[in-house]
C-alpha cells in the first residue's frame, strides 16, 4: 500500500495543494498527517476522498481539532497515532523526542514524526525515523513523502 505523509502544513493551502495534486496522480488513498496542521487546512482535508490519520503538533488545539474532525475522514490523535498497516506497525507524532522515545519500546517499524521542517531518515532501535520534511517551506524547499509498505521503501517528493 502507499501512504503518503506530510507534515507543519501551518494552513499552507497553496503548497498543500501542490501536494494533493501529486498524491491524487498516484491514486493514494491514505494519507498521514504529523502535526502543526491548522484548522483551514483540516476543513480542506475534509473533503478528499481520502483516509487521513493526524497527530496534533504544538500549534494545534487538539479539543478543537479533535471536535472538527469528528464524524469525518480524518482520525486525530492526540500527541501518538499507532496504524499496523501490510504486518508494519507504524507511528506518527509531532515531537522528535517523542519519536525517539517510541523507537526505545522496539514495537515499531517505522516512526513519522515534523516539527523540525526539515526531511531525515536514521535508524535507532531498529525502527525507521522518518520525517518528511515540512508543506510550509520554512527552510527548505517544500516536501512530503510517499512510504511503500510492501516494498518497505519512501520517496521523498519536492513540491
Amino acid at each position: 500500500m502507499l501512504i503518503a505523509v506530510i507534515s507543519d502544513t501551518h494552513d499552507n493551502l497553496f503548497r498543500l495543494e501542490k501536494a494533493l495534486k501529486e498524491i491524487r496522480s498516484r491514486e493514494i488513498k491514505l494519507l498521514f498527517h504529523c502535526g502543526d496542521i491548522g484548522i483551514e487546512t483540516i476543513e480542506r482535508l475534509k473533503i478528499e476522498a481520502i483516509q487521513i490519520y493526524a497527530v496534533c503538533g504544538n500549534g494545534d488545539y487538539y479539543p478543537e481539532v479533535e471536535k472538527i474532525c469528528k464524524n469525518s475522514n480524518i482520525g486525530i490523535f492526540e500527541d501518538i497515532g499507532e496504524i499496523e498497516i501490510d504486518d508494519k506497525k507504524i507511528a506518527i507524532t509531532h515531537l522528535p523526542a517523542v519519536a525517539e522515545y517510541l523507537s526505545s519500546l522496539k514495537k515499531y517499524n517505522i516512526i513519522f514524526f515534523g516539527h523540525t521542517h526539515r526531511k531525515s531518515f536514521k535508524l535507532l532501535n531498529n525502527a525507521k525515523l522518518i520525517n518528511p520534511g515540512d508543506i510550509m517551506a520554512r527552510y527548505n524547499k517544500p516536501s512530503f513523502l510517499i512510504y511503500d509498505t510492501i516494498k518497505d521503501s519512501i520517496e521523498f517528493i519536492a513540491i
